[in-house]
């Protein structure tokens, strides 16, 4: 029967002391042994430790740090609070805060001043942030008519159509009015440059303005063609395993100076003067020419994956 009441008796001491705990205490300073002072609120004051509600968060301050805590009860804490929230645009907070103050004391007319004016503030940022948005889409809407109206521009002046995707830009189209042949431009190449500048350094409403204001407009496509490897008959004599292409090295990687009428290379798509710039997927840029050569050679009917640059003049 004893050690029940004990118990009991413990229990009851458990709830208790976690309900004051959790009670705030209103603090105006802890006064530390450095000499300085913290102002806030106190929230919980244990054996080692306080935990202190500041404008900030909460600080955990260590007991044996304090020399003493001076009290102070009522709403001035809270009004303090409460400035301090509105200095610093916390409007909400200042608002709550200023509704805790109030309940203390009904009729804090600092408290309800300070709660009209972060209200007023409050409602204010959140129009500014509407107008805001509204201002953005707006401005899109009026971009994305204005590049719709290029586009159509772009079509009937040069008879292709550019989109973006990602950091690249895209032939999308090629129309019939295009001054370009079909098997210089195709829908899916990747257009590099415009009047010698990276496409991918300019927006979409310059790249359509270059293309539609220039008189006489060069530009760069990159696209992947796969060869093949052939037996091919040279001068009518001497037979060999290749792609019927002459080349010469360059920076970008090797320039096809010479093809071979009807040969592998042609049927690929490849022009005299396109660029080789990639084999299977890898820069051939820094490769020394005898390396290039070494992977363009293999056996007949043996398929190579190669990405060409060209560059087209649209009058």
């Amino acid at each position: 029967m004893n050690s029940s009441k004990i118990l009991v008796a413990g229990l009851l001491l458990v709830i208790l002391t976690l309900f004051f705990l959790a009670k705030d205490i209103r603090a105006d300073y802890i006064c530390l042994k450095d000499g300085s002072t913290i102002s806030g609120i106190l929230v919980e004051d244990r054996v080692n430790l306080v935990i202190y509600r500041v404008p900030y968060g909460e600080m955990f301050i260590n007991r044996e740090n304090i020399d003493k805590i001076i009290h102070e009860t009522g709403d001035r804490p809270l009004i303090r609070e409460a400035k301090k929230y509105l200095t610093d645009r916390k409007f909400k907070r200042a608002i709550k805060t200023c509704g805790e103050a109030m309940e203390i004391n009904p009729d804090n007319v600092e408290a309800l001043d300070i709660k009209e004016r972060a209200v007023y503030a409050w409602e204010k940022s959140v129009a500014e942030k509407k107008e805001k948005v509204r201002r953005q889409k707006e401005k899109k809407e009026r971009m994305a008519r204005e590049l719709e109206k290029m586009q159509s521009s772009l079509k009937d002046k040069r008879g292709i159509a550019v989109r973006k995707e990602k950091n690249n830009y895209i032939i999308a189209d090629v129309y019939d009015n295009c001054p370009l042949t079909k098997g210089e431009i195709k829908p899916g190449d990747i257009l590099t440059t415009v009047q010698n500048t990276k496409a991918a350094r300019l927006s979409i409403k310059k790249v359509y303005k270059l293309l539609l204001t220039s008189k006489k407009i060069k530009m760069t496509v990159r696209k992947p063609v796969v060869l093949s490897r052939e037996e091919i008959l040279w001068r009518g004599t001497k037979k060999y395993v290749g792609l019927g292409i002459s080349i010469e090295k360059m920076d970008k990687g090797i320039k096809i100076t010479n093809i071979m009428p009807d040969g592998p290379a042609v049927k690929a798509g490849v022009l005299k003067g396109d660029i080789i710039v990639s084999l299977k997927g890898r820069s051939i840029s820094s490769s020394s020419m005898d390396a290039i050569i070494k992977r363009l050679k293999g056996n007949a009917g043996t398929k190579l994956k190669a990405t060409i640059e060209r560059e087209l003049t649209l009058d």
